[in-house]
Formats: structure tokens, C-alpha cells, sequence
């Protein structure tokens, strides 16, 4: 495991590398294409942004293939999984909530204005809210504790799970890899 590991901390290195000469390539080609009407840098570095531009495609397709694959293998785990009903009004909410300040539009003042009392027109303060939601689950005589993080307001969290009551837990006592909540009643209407 620790050379898969290696080679792909490897690879991803050479990816970087890769990336920031195609950058350097196409910054001077342009820059001398400007002063001097040449073009050939330019050229080259247009050709070599194509392998990146089918990396990045083939990386999302991959991601939404191994979405679809986690999808069946979901469904087709709950046709032969156990399963317990479970009561949602027992589920543990511990809500954290705070304000950022996020910047709405970059400009070449945006750094300078704490420094120079510029008027900070460009930060927007955001209320981002967290809830870790735990649930406790009596299987066989056990109880499994099952945790998840997730961003939504606290008060809407509250009122789905009120709404819907009870969900379902879908384990196999002998391989918990693939024992998962049913949560999918969250994230409806969204």
C-alpha cells in the first residue's frame, strides 16, 4: 500500500511540475508573441494544455462513475441487507454556527484596504452552519452509533426529520463496510 501511495504522490508531483511549465510555456509565448510577432511558444503551450484538458475530463468522468457504481452497489446491498426501522426524534443535533467574511470580487485593492481604510466593499459576511447529528441504533443487544456531518440550518434539519419520523438502517452483520443510513429524505427538495 505504501508504494501505491508513493507513486501517486510521485505522479501527482510530476503533474505539477507538468502544469506549471505549460503555464510558464504559454506566459512567455504570449509575452513574445506581443513584443516580437512570434508565435511559436504559444503554439506549444496550447498544444501541451491538451493532455490537461483530457486529464480533468477523464478525472470527472471517473467521479461519476464511481458515483453511479456506489449507487448500485447501495441498491443492490438494501435488496439483501437487514434492516431496522429507526426512530428519528431520539437523533442527538449538536449545531455550529459562525460568520465569515468572504470576498465577493478580487481587485488590486482587495489585500491593501484593511491596511489603507479603504471602504471593504467587496466582503460579504456568511452564516455558515454545521450540524453533527448522532444516532443510536439497538442492534441484537448493541448499539451502533452512527454519526454524520452535514450543512443545512439547523431549524430546516430539525423540521425534515420531524416530518419524516422514522428512516431506515441497512447492515449486514457480517460485513459493516457496507452498512449505511438512509438519508436520502435530507437532501430532497434542496
Amino acid at each position: 500500500m505504501k508504494t501505491k501511495w508513493k507513486i501517486t504522490e510521485i505522479y501527482k508531483f510530476l503533474f505539477a511540475i507538468y502544469f506549471f511549465v505549460v503555464l510558464f510555456i504559454l506566459y512567455t509565448g504570449i509575452k513574445t508573441f506581443a513584443v516580437s510577432g512570434y508565435y511559436n511558444l504559444l503554439i506549444i503551450g496550447l498544444i501541451l494544455t491538451i493532455p490537461l484538458i483530457f486529464y480533468y475530463l477523464k478525472k470527472m468522468k471517473n467521479k461519476e462513475l464511481r458515483n453511479i457504481k456506489l449507487n448500485e452497489k447501495q441498491e443492490k446491498f438494501k435488496k439483501t441487507a437487514r434492516t431496522i426501522t429507526v426512530n428519528l426524534e431520539n437523533a442527538e443535533i449538536i449545531s455550529n454556527e459562525w460568520n465569515e467574511e468572504i470576498v465577493e470580487e478580487l481587485n488590486k485593492h482587495t489585500s491593501l484596504s484593511k491596511y489603507m481604510n479603504y471602504p471593504e466593499n467587496n466582503l460579504t459576511n456568511v452564516n455558515r452552519i454545521i450540524n453533527n447529528v448522532k444516532i443510536r441504533i439497538p442492534i441484537k443487544g448493541k448499539e451502533k452509533i452512527v454519526q454524520f456531518n452535514i450543512e443545512m440550518d439547523t431549524k430546516n434539519l430539525k423540521i425534515k426529520m420531524a416530518l419524516k419520523k422514522e428512516t431506515t438502517y441497512y447492515y449486514d452483520i457480517n460485513n459493516s463496510e457496507m452498512d449505511f443510513l438512509d438519508l436520502s429524505f435530507l437532501y430532497e427538495n434542496q
